[in-house]
């Protein structure tokens, strides 16, 4: 016992020996000359009830060691990040802190009112600032490690000005969705919690806000924000003083331009214009290494997208380098009212190739037309499509919702354009393909046409061999997967085949599962084994694997696991 390191556990052990020979003392038939003997019946007692009450000290004292030890072992890095789900008021001082030193003071308040580890980084903050430059609701994500640095779980705090309330809860690395779907976080000196406060307590909020005319100020931070190439920024990356800039110099780029290179970007904004619009000023400051500041890998799939500025742009290698869709703004503009976002496309419409040097695409427009390139950007050229229809088949006037595009190499390539359903209209769908680079599209009817069976998905591993999702809203509720066919001909003719929805409908204690399929989301074929992807779609990243020797089945489900998505950045 007397070998241990820690204190606490030391001063435990001495406290119960030396209450246990007091009493050891106390129980011996040992007294004074003069003292008269007492009757064996009171020695007795007198022995339980020392010996009782050695019991009930040993009992409070392990039951505080009990309290102590999850601080003790947390602070340490020995035990896992400790649950909690609380709301708190903050005490009066608290909030004059907040008021008066902003978030200088923010870390020693969230100190005090949880027990946190040493090791945090902050990945997403976000608070609106009053028009003083007083800090006030808002919402903040730390991750926490141990003290090698290895991911340990998630805080999230959520502070109430007015009411003078922090809620905050936590998840540990188990159960920390984001964390299963990419590379195992570790600490990173650049988004310390202390250095990311020091950062933004450089920004002069209130000379700034006194110079905008913004309905409210919001200040953001999230690691994984970027900028496109040569975009107005404020640049006080070398730790020099910040300048206060009116919106007309700030648009000149008289504080600097951004670059593509990872950095720790900071925005003050209206709460509405953070990707696009021209209602946010934007810092780049100093990070603490800038060797280790982390590229865009973790919330950038491989192929994927972004939408800044009226801007398209494309990527293959997680955002490390990024290609300009060749649309003028007004198209673009178009596109997006459409879809009604600033920032989100259809997670279908658009193609890179895997290799530099090959096909980009996108679909754009109220009425879809292809944007392709066949040289990485180049050269570009436009495609319409014939959506004249059967009027027995649909009914016109339908809004073009559905839009898939790929290539399975730089000459062969497919479109496929449908409508939502619904009562009354009916829907419309359409498959288009090439063998020339997009020289040339040959239009083919798919199954179902003209029916409540709405295209979701359609995937081809080459000229000839593919798969086709539909979904009848009618049925959505009952079935567990999207109506399927293959082809075997370049969607000449197409045949219903069926997935195993016993094997993959099923929920295990801590094992990611699928509820329902809607869509196809892959379809790849290596030495002869076919393997296809089925999702939900809008972003849902649980996705089920399963395998066949051909595409008419039988399918083996192989796993349900947690996909990346697409996420805006």
């Amino acid at each position: 016992m007397k070998n241990l390191t820690n204190d606490t556990g030391y001063r435990l052990y001495q406290a119960i020996e030396d209450i246990d020979d007091d009493l050891i003392l106390q129980a011996e038939d040992v007294k004074p000359e003069n003292a008269k003997a007492k009757p064996l019946w009171q020695l007795t007692f007198s022995i339980w009830r020392r010996k009782w009450s050695f019991l009930a000290v040993c009992s409070v004292l392990l039951l505080a060691a009990c309290l102590a030890l999850p601080r003790i072992a947390f602070n340490t890095g020995i035990t896992s990040l400790p649950l909690v789900n609380e709301v708190r008021l903050v005490s009066p001082q608290q909030h004059k802190s907040l008021e008066k030193e902003g978030v200088l003071a923010l870390e020693k308040i969230l100190r005090d009112s949880v027990r946190l580890p040493e090791k945090l980084n902050i990945v997403y903050f976000s608070a609106q600032v009053s028009r003083k430059g007083v800090i006030e609701d808002f919402d903040l994500v730390l991750y926490c490690y141990n003290k090698s640095g290895a991911f340990q779980g998630k805080y999230r705090f959520q502070y109430k000005y007015a009411d003078k309330q922090m809620a905050f809860s936590s998840q540990d690395a188990a159960q920390s969705v984001m964390d299963a779907v990419a590379t195992p976080y570790v600490y990173n000196e650049n988004y310390d919690i202390s250095h990311i406060f020091g950062q933004i307590g450089r920004i002069p909020l209130a000379r700034q806000i006194a110079l905008l005319k913004y309905d409210r100020y919001i200040l953001y931070f999230g690691y994984d924000r970027t900028l496109l190439e040569s975009q107005p920024i404020i640049d006080g990356s070398q730790d020099a003083v910040i300048p206060v800039l009116t919106p007309d110099d700030y648009q000149k780029s008289l504080g600097g331009k951004s670059n593509t290179a990872p950095a720790l970007y900071f925005d003050l904004y209206d709460g509405n214009s953070l990707y696009s619009g021209t209602n946010r000023i934007t810092y780049k400051l100093t990070p603490s290494n800038p060797a280790t500041l982390l590229p865009l890998v973790r919330f950038t799939m491989k192929s994927d997208y972004r939408v800044d500025r009226n801007l398209i742009q494309l990527t293959r290698d997680y955002g490390r380098t990024w290609i300009n869709v060749d649309l003028p703004e007004e198209d673009v503009r178009e596109t997006m009212i459409f879809y009604r976002s600033d920032y989100f496309i259809p997670e279908d419409s658009y193609a890179i190739s895997e290799t530099p040097g090959g096909v980009v695409a996108v679909i754009y427009g109220e009425i879809p037309q292809l944007r392709l390139s066949l040289d990485d950007g180049t050269t570009w050229r436009t495609i319409s499509f014939d959506l004249s229809h059967n009027p027995e088949q649909s009914i016109p006037g339908l809004f073009i919702t559905n839009r898939i595009v790929g290539f399975t190499d730089d000459r062969n390539g497919y479109v496929a354009l449908g409508s939502s359903w619904t009562m009354g209209t009916g829907e419309m769908k359409y498959a288009y393909f090439t063998q020339d680079g997009g020289e040339t599209w040959i239009r083919k009817t798919l199954p179902l046409s003209g029916t409540s069976s709405t295209l979701t998905g359609m995937r081809f591993t080459d000229s000839d061999n593919g798969v086709l999702s539909l979904m009848n809203p009618h049925r959505i509720y009952y079935d567990l997967v999207p109506e399927l066919f293959y082809t075997e001909n370049g969607g000449d003719t197409w045949t219903p085949f069926e997935l195993p929805e016993d094997a993959f409908h099923r929920k295990n204690i801590g094992e990611d599962y699928v509820e329902c399929l809607s869509r196809v989301d892959s379809l790849t074929c290596e030495n002869g084994i076919y393997t296809l992807v089925c999702g939900v779609g809008t972003n849902d990243s649980i996705r089920a694997r399963f395998q066949s020797c051909c595409l008419a089945g039988p399918w083996v489900f192989i796993e349900s696991y947690k996909a990346a998505v697409h996420t805006v950045g």
